[in-house]
C-alpha cells in the first residue's frame, strides 16, 4: 500500500539540487557558528519560553542555537541560507548525577574542546569538538557515523577515567518536498 502524499525515494530532491555545496556549509560551521557556545556568544531572545538562544549570521547563512536545561540541556540548531531552512543537529545529554558537583569544570572543559582546532578525524564533520582532546585528568572523545548530509554521534567526557557527561547528537540536512 503506498502513501500518495510521500515521494518515491527516486523523485526525492537531491542534495546537488541545493544552492550551496557541502564544502560551503563546512566552512561555515568550522567557524564561530560552531563555537557560539563555546565563546559565551550573547543570547537572543528565545523563540520558545524556557529555551536559551544564539544566532549567528555570515552571508547568506543564519545559524539559530536553542537549549533548555543545565544537568541534562537537549537542544538543536538550526542553519537557514538564504532563508531557507537547510540544515539541523539535535543534541541531548547529561551529566552523570554522581558527578553533578563537577558540572561546571566539565562545561569549561567541554567548551575548551569545542574550540580545538585540530580536530583530527572529526575536521570532515565540524559539529562538535575533535575526535580525542586530552587536558590534564579531563578526556573528551567525538565518535560518530556518516557525513554533513545525515549523521548521528556520541560525544563523551571522562574525568580521571571516569565518564561525568555524555550527549548524543543527530543531524543533517534538510530536503524539502518540491
Amino acid at each position: 500500500m503506498k502513501n500518495k502524499d510521500i515521494p518515491e525515494i527516486e523523485k526525492m530532491p537531491s542534495f546537488k539540487e541545493r544552492e550551496f555545496d557541502v564544502e560551503e556549509l563546512k566552512n561555515f560551521l568550522k567557524g564561530p557558528a560552531k563555537q557560539m557556545w563555546a565563546i559565551e556568544a550573547p543570547e537572543i531572545t528565545p523563540q520558545r519560553p524556557g529555551y536559551k538562544e544564539l544566532k549567528h549570521i555570515d552571508g547568506d547563512w543564519c545559524l539559530r542555537d536553542s537549549y533548555t536545561g543545565y544537568f541534562q540541556a537537549p537542544g538543536m540548531s538550526t542553519l537557514y541560507y538564504k532563508g531557507e531552512l537547510a540544515w539541523t543537529i539535535s543534541y541531548g545529554g547529561k551529566m552523570h548525577e554522581e558527578h553533578y558537583e563537577k558540572t561546571k569544570p566539565t562545561f569549561k572543559f567541554l567548551k575548551l574542546a569545542l574550540r580545538q582546532e585540530n580536530r583530527g578525524e572529526a575536521d570532515d564533520l565540524p559539529v562538535r569538538g575533535p575526535t580525542l582532546f586530552e587536558d590534564g585528568d579531563w578526556r573528551y572523545e567525538f565518535k560518530y557515523v556518516g557525513d554533513l548530509k545525515c549523521f548521528s554521534g556520541k560525544e563523551r567526557i571522562f574525568f580521571k577515567g571516569a565518564e561525568v557527561f555524555f550527549q548524543d547528537v543527530i543531524g543533517g540536512l534538510v530536503i524539502p518536498k518540491k
